[in-house]
């Protein structure tokens, strides 16, 4: 995950630390030793909250040299207009193979999430319509949302829960709920 205060160093060197390889003093020294692992292992390099990284000139070339010379995909995942961003770098604009832009959740999408992450409780179909519309779809306030629902039920010793049980309120973010 990238970080608002990093610079080339801290990038590089929070990149092998997530390889597991030695950190190295250099920006450079560093980047050696990530293209080395990944392209040995040819493993892909992932990098969340990559609207970070191209704030930075420097940053971006730094990934697009570990992109070249590794010859692994690397996958960037920002947020909205993220791709308006990466085409102030034509050189790294031109190397994106596949833009993929996430919609928001909708109940199939939901009932998904909620197999996946919810073993404790029964979800009722009319309390996870109302978290979808509450959270406008938005993967982590659903995942707020199920975690509420979670221990509202094991409180009240409940093994399914309707949005009529489901007395609690739930504490999604948005400003003025």
């Amino acid at each position: 995950r990238a970080k608002k205060l990093w610079t080339p160093l801290s990038m590089m060197q929070s990149i092998c630390d997530e390889l597991g390889i030695d950190r190295q003093r250099s920006a450079v020294a560093c980047q050696d030793s990530i293209i080395e692992a990944l392209a040995l292992e040819n493993r892909p390099l992932f990098i969340d909250e990559a609207d970070y990284v191209v704030e930075s000139a420097a940053m971006v070339e730094a990934i697009r040299d570990i992109h070249d010379m590794s010859m692994v995909p690397v996958i960037l995942i920002g947020m909205k207009n993220f791709a308006k961003k990466i085409k102030r770098f034509p050189q790294f604009d031109n190397r994106v193979m596949q833009w993929v832009e996430f919609a928001h959740c909708d109940m199939e999408d939901a009932r998904k999430i909620v197999s996946a992450m919810s073993d404790k409780v029964e979800i009722a179909d009319d309390l996870l319509e109302a978290l979808v519309a509450e959270s406008k779809g938005e993967v982590r306030r659903i995942v707020v949302g199920l975690y509420q629902i979670e221990i509202y039920a094991v409180n009240n010793d409940k093994k399914t829960l309707s949005l009529k049980e489901f007395k609690g309120q739930f504490h999604l973010g948005h400003a003025g709920v």
